[in-house]
C-alpha cells in the first residue's frame, strides 16, 4: 500500500511552533507616509472584529486590520477617515500649541477662572481662584507648573473627600489613586 503526503493539507495548529502564551499574536508592519505628514501603522489584529483607527503621538495614525481583513480594505476604511483623522491632527495641534499665560482660563472645581501673575514681596506668584504657586521666575508656559500643583493638591484633597463620600453612600471602596490617565 503507498501512502501519500499531503503536507500542504495539514492545520496550522499542528505546526512545530510554539505559541508563548500571554503575547497577542500581531503583525506590525513599518509604517509609511500618508498625506498632510502623517504616516500610517498598519497592525493586523486576529482579535479584533473591525477596522479601528487612531491617531498616536507624533502624527502617527495606528490601523487595525481584524481577523478576516484584508490590507486593500484597510487603506479603503483609511480614505473614508480622512476627514475625521484630519479633524482629530487640528484638535491635537491647537492644544499642544497654547501657551498657558497670564490671563489664561481653565476649569477649575466646575469654574472657568483666570491665571494671574502678581509680584509680591517674596517675589512672583501664580494665582488662581484662592491658589497661590511661588514662581521661580517669570515663564513663557505656566501649564507644567500648573498641572503639578494641580495633581498635588488632588492627591491632597480628592482622597479624603472619597472616602468620605463612599462612608456616606455606602460604597465599598479599597484604594483611591490619581492618575494622569489619557484614557478610561
Amino acid at each position: 500500500m503507498s501512502q501519500l503526503d499531503l503536507g500542504f493539507w495539514k492545520s496550522k495548529s499542528t505546526s512545530s511552533k510554539k505559541r508563548v502564551k500571554g503575547l497577542s499574536r500581531i503583525c506590525q508592519e513599518q509604517p509609511f507616509p500618508w498625506k498632510y505628514g502623517i504616516t500610517v501603522r498598519l497592525i493586523r489584529q486576529p482579535r479584533a472584529r473591525r477596522y479601528l483607527l487612531q491617531l498616536r503621538a507624533g502624527s502617527e495614525a495606528r490601523l487595525v486590520i481584524p481577523r478576516g481583513g484584508s490590507q486593500a480594505e484597510a487603506l479603503r476604511f483609511l480614505e473614508r477617515s480622512e476627514a475625521w483623522l484630519l479633524e482629530q491632527a487640528n484638535k491635537r495641534q491647537s492644544r499642544t500649541d497654547r501657551l498657558w499665560a497670564a490671563g489664561t482660563s481653565f476649569l477649575f472645581r466646575g469654574e472657568e477662572i483666570l491665571l494671574r501673575v502678581e509680584n509680591t514681596e517674596s517675589g512672583w506668584q501664580l494665582c488662581f481662584s484662592d491658589q497661590k504657586i511661588p514662581l521661580p521666575g517669570l515663564l513663557s508656559d505656566y501649564r507644567p507648573l500648573v498641572r503639578k500643583y494641580l495633581r498635588r493638591l488632588a492627591e491632597r484633597e480628592l482622597h479624603d473627600r472619597t472616602w468620605e463620600l463612599a462612608r456616606i453612600h455606602g460604597v465599598a471602596i479599597h484604594r483611591v489613586t490619581v492618575r494622569a490617565q489619557k484614557t478610561r
